[in-house]
């Protein structure tokens, strides 16, 4: 037996009735120095009945996370059913038994009864492990939205947070594991944060160790997620693109519009003024088509209003300029055409 089995069986043998977060990490550790996580020693005591109940749960716990790592799924559900006699006063074992449920949620991409079942598990056994789990199904929930509701990136979040200060993660004694990074630069992508997705993507790459039995699975796994990062980077440019181009084609035609009803205001006007100018005399002509001239410019701007959105409404200086030229027009037009006719008025009205 090597010193890291010594020390693994060590582990094994010294733990409570009641195993909690703090002896659950402690295996897990004591597991990842071993030869093939110390499969055989922890088979052994596995099935060894004279032991205490305690010490076959946690190596039942040891070999779980193997199969966690190595991504044995089926395997992993198995021991869960066959051990959970010796499993079911344990707080952490609702933990394990929702995992099991987890990867066949996901399997048939059943995220959110995942995130129901990891819910129920974190009421009896609060642990970083089981948020760690939650944060990962409403991170597949987030991911799997084409535009990510900003309600599960945040359960995501939450979840995350919580299992980093519970693990007391994140200082320099104890700084984040691969695992926890990788989940992060997820998240920064969702946020749209890209670049720093892939940065710590990198760096969990460069954190784990080639000496490990899962080394080139969760190489493969951040490679994957690494794609689904740039991925994402290229839709969110292209989306931005796309509606920059929306925009501008929209101005162009509004432009295109307002300058074809400028056109007809104008010949309008002209057309108007020569008919006006032949039919009355020099004074009223200037008041009239003054006065039909504001009325022209004030239709023009009706329209252009009429053709826009509320939010492609802005108080431009064209057109408040347009509507004070309108305003002079009217004033102009009307003071052309009464004040000559006063005294007539005011006859007509004694």
């Amino acid at each position: 037996m090597t010193t890291n089995d010594e020390l693994l069986l060590q582990e094994i043998k010294g733990v409570p009735d009641e195993l909690d977060q703090d002896n659950l990490i402690s295996l897990s550790q004591a597991s990842r120095h071993t030869k093939d996580y110390g499969v055989q020693l922890t088979k052994k005591i596995l099935n060894d009945k004279k032991l205490r109940r305690a010490e076959r749960f946690a190596a039942l716990y040891t070999i779980l996370v193997r199969f966690r790592h190595l991504k044995r799924w089926d395997e992993f559900a198995e021991y869960v059913r066959n051990y959970s006699n010796i499993s079911k006063d344990q707080p952490a074992w609702a933990v394990l038994v929702t995992e099991a449920q987890f990867n066949t949620a996901t399997s048939m991409n059943d995220y959110k009864e995942a995130l129901k079942l990891g819910q129920r598990a974190l009421k009896k056994f609060n642990s970083g492990g089981a948020n760690l789990l939650c944060a990962e199904i409403a991170l597949e929930i987030a991911s799997n939205e084409l535009n990510p509701s900003p309600e599960n990136v945040s359960k995501a979040e939450n979840y995350l947070d919580a299992a980093i200060e519970m693990l007391e993660l994140g200082s320099d004694k104890n700084p984040l594991p691969p695992r926890i990074l990788a989940t992060l630069g997820r998240l920064n992508a969702l946020n749209g944060d890209f670049e720093i997705a892939l940065s710590m993507m990198q760096k969990a790459m460069s954190l784990e160790s080639p000496d490990a039995e899962n080394f080139y699975i969760r190489i493969n796994e951040y490679t994957n997620f690494q794609g689904e990062i740039r991925s994402r980077k290229l839709l969110s440019e292209f989306s931005r693109n796309t509606d920059k181009a929306v925009v501008d084609l929209r101005s162009s035609r509004l432009g295109l519009m307002e300058t074809m009803a400028l056109l007809i205001a104008a010949v309008t006007l002209l057309i108007t003024a020569v008919q006006i100018s032949s039919n009355f005399n020099a004074l009223d002509a200037a008041g009239l088509i003054s006065f039909t001239g504001g009325i022209i410019i004030l239709t023009f701007f009706s329209f252009s209003l009429g053709i826009r959105t509320a939010s492609d409404i802005r108080p431009a200086p064209r057109m408040i300029l347009l509507i004070i030229i309108a305003l002079m027009l009217l004033s102009v037009g009307g003071v052309i055409l009464i004040v000559p006719n006063v005294s007539s008025l005011m006859n007509l009205v004694q």
